[in-house]
């Protein structure tokens, strides 16, 4: 493999078994680690002259997926589940990093098939930084450290340009920021699949990223007859001159303009506040992401209509930041609890940081900024998510007004559905089951008889509706509402009865509870059976 970074290191394999690490200035061999047979596909040996081992086998057991040692092949922990083209480098901080491609993973990150990966080799963290379509594979060179990793991408369906099948970043030469922040686009390299594997760019990096070299066929065997394997070597000179694509300019949405104030700003400046700052306070279940191309490295994204994000800030102006993908949804925005826009927050390209909703022009004084989720999509959306990443809030040196009297946005107070396989829905204390067969809501239901076995689910709202499937061979359940208990149920019926209303608690506080259904592993004279069915839940904001 490549050289190690400081020039005098190599890490080889012996007779294709006896992995060790080479000194060229002391001609010194290090201690040999004898794979004994296993089948490996990869050695590299990282900036600080640690060694990895891409093992043929994918999984999370020892000498599968990729594996990292040190220099004397003592082995420290493994890095990923299953091998892919790769490179290794440091991160801007200075970090041994390894930027791999994860689609061979069959347990990616959230938000990250097909990408490329960026794992710290310390411990072995992962950080997504570009997310590409299925039909596109991927080979993958590092610099020594200068902040991003190139990549090509190759179609092996030879997909026509400007067609369906012609995705973003098809066949295409890019350098990868390392930070998240996205990629730039330098060439095509209009290679095509016209044999088995040489086709393909296989791209390289010289060590300072100035000097890109890769191989094309430039589809020369049918525009001139050439043989089926050739192909040409080609080499860019990086000068800064490409195009970056990641994070665009978006304004989301549709603006609004507020009630001009008293006394004129004569100084304007722009703070960011990340999704987790204090003054932003949140209703509902709202799920983390941890991407890299997050602003701060993270967001908080909800769907429920239930869920709010209200932002109380000081100044003239504001900007929703937030993530946009197929499977994004509508959200309300109020200014000051007055409705403002309805906000689509879809795209068909992944978009980081966008800019969702803006307003200025606002009294330099006090405001709160409210985003809820509808639960709805486009016709062109895939899901009703809407995330909240960060708010840029603009103030200035103007004459503080008495601040607005602020009201609550409305709430909705249409009932909505939580299945049992939601997130939303725990289990604990026994062994519960999956039953398909019944009629149940969404097509299944979970039932256990273990004493103790528990389903808690937790939403937000005023009342909740236990849904289930009662029959002959249904037993009790104890019902604890925000952790008391409320009620013994007796869930035997003769004839069975599907999605049936089990217990029902009305009369909340409107906030987030908790409703907790437990198996007492008992049952009534009539019934031959303890078990307790879990369906769904009917939430009342």
């Amino acid at each position: 493999m490549d050289i190690s970074q400081d020039g005098d290191h190599f890490v080889f394999a012996g007779d294709a078994r006896y992995v060790f690490v080479y000194e060229i200035s002391t001609d010194k061999k290090y201690a040999v680690f004898d794979t004994a047979g296993r089948a490996f596909d990869s050695l590299y040996v990282t900036p600080d002259n640690h060694v990895t081992i891409t093992w043929m086998q994918a999984g999370t057991a020892r000498y599968s997926g990729i594996e990292l040692f040190d220099i004397n092949m003592s082995f420290l922990r493994q890095v990923a589940h299953a091998g892919g083209h790769m490179d290794v480098t440091r991160d801007t901080n200075g970090d041994e990093v390894l930027v791999w491609t994860n689609s061979n993973d069959a347990t990616p990150i959230a938000n990250c098939n097909n990408g490329i990966v960026k794992i710290r080799l310390a411990d072995a963290r992962q950080t997504c930084l570009l997310q590409l379509d299925w039909n596109l594979a991927v080979h993958i060179s590092a610099p020594d450290g200068n902040g991003s990793v190139f990549v090509d991408t190759e179609a092996p369906a030879n997909p026509t340009p400007g067609g369906s099948g012609w995705v973003a970043y098809t066949n295409e030469l890019l350098q990868v920021k390392l930070d998240g922040s996205g990629a730039t686009r330098w060439a095509h390299h209009r290679s095509r699949p016209l044999n088995s594997y040489n086709w393909q760019p296989k791209l390289a990096i010289n060590r300072d990223g100035s000097r890109l070299l890769y191989s094309s066929d430039y589809d020369l065997q049918n525009i001139s007859g050439y043989t089926t394997e050739y192909g040409d070597t080609y080499m860019l000179v990086l000068d800064g001159s490409a195009t970056t694509t990641t994070p665009p300019p978006d304004t989301g949405g549709t603006g609004g303009t507020g009630t001009g104030g008293t006394g004129g700003t004569t100084t304007l400046t722009t703070s960011r506040l990340e999704q987790d700052n204090a003054a932003i306070q949140y209703t509902g279940t709202w799920y983390p992401n941890a991407g890299a191309f997050n602003s701060g490295s993270s967001a908080v994204m909800a769907m429920d209509p239930s869920n709010s994000a209200r932002l109380n800030f000081t100044g003239t102006g504001v900007k929703w930041i937030g993530y946009r993908d197929a499977w994004s949804g509508l959200a309300d925005v109020f200014v000051d609890g007055v409705l403002k826009a309805t906000v689509d927050t879809y795209s068909a390209n992944d978009t980081a940081q966008a800019v969702q909703y803006s307003i200025s022009d606002l009294t330099n004084a006090a405001h709160t900024l409210t985003i809820v989720p509808k639960g709805q999509h486009s016709t062109a959306s895939a899901g009703s998510w809407v995330w909240v990443d960060a708010f840029d809030v603009t103030s200035g040196s103007t004459t503080v007004v008495t601040p607005p009297v602020v009201t609550d946005p409305p709430v909705s107070t249409t009932p909505y559905r939580i299945e049992q396989s939601a997130a939303a829905v725990v289990y604990t204390g026994g062994t519960w089951s999956t039953n398909t067969t019944a009629p149940s809501s969404g097509g299944s239901s979970k039932l256990s008889m273990d004493p103790g076995a528990r389903a808690t689910v937790t939403f937000t709202g005023t009342a909740v509706n236990w849904i289930a499937y009662r029959d002959q061979w249904s037993g009790m359940a104890r019902v604890y509402v925000d952790g008391v208990l409320k009620s013994t149920v007796d869930t035997y019926n003769s004839p069975a009865r599907g999605q049936q209303v089990m217990y029902s608690a009305t009369g909340l506080t409107r906030g987030t509870h908790t409703l907790a259904i437990e198996v007492v592993g008992q049952h009534s004279k009539k019934s031959s059976g303890n078990w307790v069915w879990i369906d769904a839940f009917d939430v009342t904001p």
